[in-house]
C-alpha cells in the first residue's frame, strides 16, 4: 500500500499549439527572457520637455522588466492537470 492518497507527477509545458516544449524543437522560452521582460514589445519612450543635453544617436529599445516575481507567478499558476 502506497505511503500518500495522492501523486502530483510533473508535466510539460506545452506551446501555444499544444506541442511539448523542447530545445530539439526549438520553441523554448528562456526564464531570462520572462525577467527581463524582452517577450513583450519595447515601451515607447516618451517626450521629454526643455532641453536635452545628449541625444543618443541610436536608441536603446527599453523592456518592461517583470522580475523572478514574473517567472514564479507563471509558474505557480500553470494549470498542470491536463498535461
Amino acid at each position: 500500500m502506497a505511503p500518500f492518497k495522492t501523486l502530483i507527477t510533473h508535466g510539460f509545458t506545452l506551446d501555444q499549439d499544444g506541442r511539448k516544449m523542447a530545445k530539439s524543437e526549438g520553441n523554448v522560452i528562456s526564464p531570462e527572457e520572462i525577467m527581463n521582460g524582452t517577450l513583450l514589445s519595447p515601451l515607447k519612450s516618451r517626450k521629454q520637455s526643455g532641453k536635452s543635453k545628449v541625444v543618443p544617436s541610436a536608441e536603446v529599445p527599453t523592456y518592461d522588466a517583470m522580475g523572478v516575481d514574473a517567472l514564479r507567478l507563471w509558474v505557480a499558476g500553470a494549470d498542470y492537470t491536463n498535461d
